[in-house]
């Protein structure tokens, strides 16, 4: 249903702009053909809830690798070593690739865990506060 979803998302956001700015699709990979036969309910597929953006600061801790945190703020590049374990599973020391048959790297899907917003959030705000206004620009 997730897959079904996603594809209501890019329809949305191409026609109508963004549905949700929170909604994300919770899985590596996408399904097979046959386990989207006989599926009920589609019309809840099309359902979002609008949410909010992410802050851009809080959207690079999100989305920049742990070798980039030069990129960010000094307060918040602390975020990518932390030891809280809540927040350490997000920003692994090690990755794992799924090659899939790939023969070269690029190719291969990365198994990342999926961020859980709050807790990321919870974690920049007091960061952020820190933050002059030419840092936060």
């Amino acid at each position: 249903m997730e897959y079904i979803r996603g594809l209501c998302w890019v329809l949305r956001y191409y026609y109508q702009g963004v549905p949700s700015w929170t909604w994300y699709f919770p899985h590596h990979y996408a399904p097979c053909f046959s386990d989207l036969v006989g599926l009920k309910d589609v019309e809840q597929a099309r359902k979002f809830e609008l949410g909010e953006p992410f802050p851009p600061l809080e959207q690079l801790v999100a989305v920049l690798p742990p070798l980039s945190a030069k990129a960010l703020p000094p307060p918040l590049r602390t975020i990518f070593d932390s030891n809280d374990p809540k927040l350490a599973q997000f920003f692994p020391k090690k990755v794992s690739y799924d090659l899939n048959g790939a023969r070269e790297v690029y190719k291969a899907v990365v198994l990342l865990p999926f961020i859980d917003a709050a807790v990321l959030k919870a974690a920049c705000a007091p960061l952020v506060a820190t933050l002059d206004a030419e840092s936060k620009a």
